[in-house]
């Protein structure tokens, strides 16, 4: 279990850290003003849900895809 969760959080983190430092950077850098501000307060409402409820919707989302992607066999 301990070997299973490691690789789950590497591959996490191989996605994650991209996008957050690319956002940070467009972010910091490259946009200003309107744009840059409504970017910023998007992340910010994103990063106010708990990260539970952002697994409880991939969750409904997966198992949804999977089902209809694989078929259901029971």
């Amino acid at each position: 279990m301990l070997y299973g969760t490691f690789i789950v959080t590497v591959i996490a983190m191989l996605f994650a850290l991209p996008l957050a430092l690319g956002s940070a950077v467009i972010t910091s850098e490259v946009l200003s003003g309107r744009p840059r501000l409504v970017l910023k307060t998007l992340m910010e409402l994103l990063a106010a849900i708990p990260g539970v409820v952002y697994g409880l919707i991939g969750l409904g989302g997966g198992t949804t895809f999977v089902r209809d992607t694989v078929g259901h066999h029971a």
